[in-house]
């Protein structure tokens, strides 16, 4: 059976990039060059730890494929810590998170 969402369950769903609610925040975060990891700190805490934190990085046109991986020992309710499958190459580079309690 489907499950159906009011307007206002809907919109919590669907926050802008640095929106936060009670239990989904997320960010577009830049990235310097030679970063080789990324503290993230939440603009406001969980009430627990996250359950899901995804992170992807973001290249500019042409440049690197370089992957996150979100460091679970390094994951709390006030924020987490993604690691980078290289060091960041130069400018243009961006964190895209969403973090999920």
């Amino acid at each position: 059976m489907p499950t159906y969402y009011t307007k206002a369950e809907a919109d919590a769903l669907f926050l802008h990039a640095g929106e936060d609610s009670a239990s989904v925040k997320r960010d577009l975060t830049p990235l310097a060059a030679a970063d080789e990891s990324k503290a993230i700190a939440f603009a406001s805490v969980f009430a627990a730890k996250p359950r899901q934190v995804v992170a992807t990085v973001r290249s500019p046109s042409g440049g690197d494929n370089i992957f996150a991986v979100v460091d679970d020992a390094l994951t709390t309710s006030a924020g987490f810590t993604a690691r980078f499958t290289a060091p960041i190459p130069g400018a243009g580079y961006h964190l895209d998170w969403l973090a999920i309690l």
